[in-house]
Formats: structure tokens, C-alpha cells, sequence
């Protein structure tokens, strides 16, 4: 209503003396569907390794990923890498931008939106400094208890499988292998006691090698008094998994006297995914070994109770301080292409609420 111009009649040329780029890109080009998958660390480390693969043989030719896919990734030329907000340093932006043309031969296009907060406006009105910035060397934290106290868990959980495969070739690699009975009644998980008391010469020694002094003191190295930290926590773990196997057990025999066999067929599927899980992730989200990104408190997303293929591939767990409201009951998130809702809070085996 306000412009004051006049309109004339606009017709498209000719393909042949189109001057318009754009246009002719357009015009010319042949579209071809996208298919787009996460990359995120919530995918098991099979499924994640099986969409990286679809992504390299092109089935996949757009991934939505998470900052794990900074390290560690080499998934050949990329085209194009678009960033959704501004990455918080230059070290940050060269791992991402980098993902991109790798190879001598490619051109490749970067394209990084900021969003309306001071961080990325300051970086939007000085590119500069994000692009060509200074890139501040690494540091850990050597002396960080609870982080070492779980290296100092690794260390002696490593001994102990070790141990074990040398005497009679046991191998547990799922948590229903490690916490549920064997087929002499025996859980493995309460063996771990039993092999550290005493502690072994050799694991002492290592944790005297690899843990700072300040940390050998306020663990217990020398007294021995991490070994009991450890063994609560197993069982901790223990009892939780338990409970899930009873419930589903107790679910199963329930459908079944009611006739329902769709459900009985369900939850044995949920049994077998429940028992089948990597026992390494399973300690590491119950906070007993140490975690990509060193999460100090972790806090888990059960999705065993979900009616979805997907919940045997994802593992939703969050630091305590995205989790108290990313998890809340109510709340939403978006994981392996489902939206997933919490429904409640875990009840903890013997640990009634106050």
C-alpha cells in the first residue's frame, strides 16, 4: 500500500541469455531428495558408526550433529557444514568449519548463523575474531576427584576382566551377563569385591602412577578405602537393573495370564533389550567409569519402557545440570527422530521418597 512505483509486465527469458545466476543454477541444475539423520552421542556406537557409513557411501548426504562429530571424525569431502549458533570459541569453530574441505582438491562452503544473544552478535560484527582468533591450548584437570576416582574404578575393573578371561575365559560384555545370575547362581558384579580385597600390588601401583598425589589421599589409595566406594556403587547398580528385570518380568507374567500375547511378545523383546545393553555404557552412565565429554554427575532417559525400535539404540543421558530440566517429568526431547516425553521419575530400589 505504501510503495509508490509502477508495475510493469515481467516475462522469464529464455534459458539460453538468462544473465541471472541464481536463476540458472536453478534452471539447470538437477534437484535430488535429501535425506538427513542425527549424529549425535545419544545413538549407541554401532548405530552411530552404521549412520556415518550410509552418510560416506552417500545413501544419507545431510547429518544434524552434535559436537562429538568435532574429534575423531573423518568422514572424507564435505560440501557444506552450517552451523546453527556461534561456536563459544575458535578452537570450537575450526573443528567444526574443518569438517569441510579436507581435501586439496575440493572448495567448500561454511555458513554459520548467529543467533539474537551478545556472544554471537559481538562475533557477527567481528568475524575476525572467531575465524583467525587465537586457539588456546588444551588443559585438563589432573586433580579432579570424582573424575579420577572413575579412572581409578577402570583401572581395577580392567584387572578384574582380565583377570577372570585368564581363569576360565568368562567374558561379560552385556549388563544382564555381568549383574544377573549365572548358570551356577553366581552374579559377576559381587565377584569385584572379593578380587580387591586386598587390592592387588599391581593396581595399586598403577593408581600410584597415574593419579595425582591430592588424590591418592582424599580416595584412599594407600587404606584401600576407594574398593568400598566402588563395590556400593556396583550394587547400587545392581539392584536398580534388577528391579527393571523384575518389573518386566512381573509385566510379562501379567499379559500372559490376561491372554494378551501382543504383550507378552513385547515385553520379552523389552527383557532381551534391557539384558542385552553394553555394559561398558551402562557403567559409564551410572557414573562408575569415566565418559566422553567428563561429565561429573550423569543423569539417564530410561527408554526401556518405550514402545519404539529406537530405544535399543539410543542412550539418553545428560550432565546433572541440563538434565534437572531437559528430563523433568513433562519434558521434551528430540532423539533418533522421535520425540521422546518423561513420564515420571525413577524410583530407586530402597530409597523411598522422604
Amino acid at each position: 500500500m505504501s510503495c509508490t512505483g509502477d508495475m510493469h509486465p515481467w516475462s522469464l527469458p529464455s534459458e539460453s541469455c538468462d544473465s541471472d545466476h541464481y536463476r540458472t543454477l536453478y534452471r539447470s541444475m538437477t534437484a535430488i531428495p535429501i535425506s538427513v539423520l542425527e549424529h549425535t552421542a545419544q545413538w549407541t556406537s554401532e548405530k552411530a558408526a552404521e549412520i556415518q557409513e550410509r552418510f560416506i557411501r552417500g545413501e544419507v548426504n545431510a547429518l544434524s550433529c552434535s559436537t562429538t562429530f568435532e574429534l575423531g571424525v573423518d568422514v572424507g569431502e564435505l560440501q557444506a557444514v552450517v552451523l546453527r549458533n556461534m561456536p563459544p570459541t575458535t578452537a570450537n569453530y575450526v573443528q567444526r568449519a574443518g569438517r569441510a574441505g579436507r581435501r586439496a582438491d575440493s572448495a567448500a562452503l561454511v555458513l554459520t548463523y548467529a543467533q539474537r544473544r551478545s556472544h554471537d552478535l559481538t562475533r557477527f560484527h567481528r568475524p575476525e575474531k572467531m575465524v583467525a582468533g587465537e586457539v588456546r591450548a588444551p588443559r585438563i584437570p589432573l586433580d579432579n576427584e570424582r573424575i579420577d576416582r572413575r579412572h581409578a574404578h577402570s583401572v581395577a575393573l580392567s584387572a578384574f576382566f582380565r583377570y577372570w578371561f585368564a581363569v576360565n575365559g568368562s567374558l561379560w560384555s552385556t549388563a544382564g551377563d555381568f549383574f544377573l545370575p549365572d548358570d551356577h547362581g553366581a552374579i559377576p558384579a559381587t565377584l569385584v569385591g572379593q578380587f580387591l580385597t586386598p587390592v592387588p600390588p599391581e593396581i595399586t601401583q598403577s593408581l600410584r602412577n597415574v593419579l595425582p598425589t591430592s588424590v591418592q589421599d582424599a580416595i584412599g589409595v594407600d587404606s584401600e578405602a576407594w574398593v568400598a566406594d566402588l563395590v556400593d556403587l556396583l550394587d547400587k547398580t545392581r539392584s536398580e537393573f534388577q528391579q527393571d528385570i523384575d518389573i518386566y518380568h512381573r509385566k510379562r507374567k501379567e499379559a500372559f495370564d490376561a491372554g494378551k500375547d501382543g504383550l507378552v511378545s513385547r515385553y520379552g523383546r523389552i527383557l532381551n533389550n534391557v539384558t542385552s545393553r553394553p555394559l561398558i555404557g551402562m557403567l559409564a552412565n551410572r557414573n562408575v567409569l569415566p565418559k566422553y565429554g567428563f561429565p561429573v554427575d550423569t543423569v539417564e532417559l530410561r527408554l526401556s519402557f518405550a514402545n519404539s525400535g529406537a530405544a535399543s539404540e539410543l542412550e539418553l543421558s545428560r550432565d546433572l545440570t541440563a538434565a534437572i530440566y531437559e528430563y523433568a517429568p513433562g519434558a521434551e526431547v528430540v532423539a533418533g527422530g522421535k520425540l521422546w516425553q518423561s513420564a515420571g521419575v525413577y524410583r530407586m530400589p530402597d530409597r523411598d521418597l522422604e
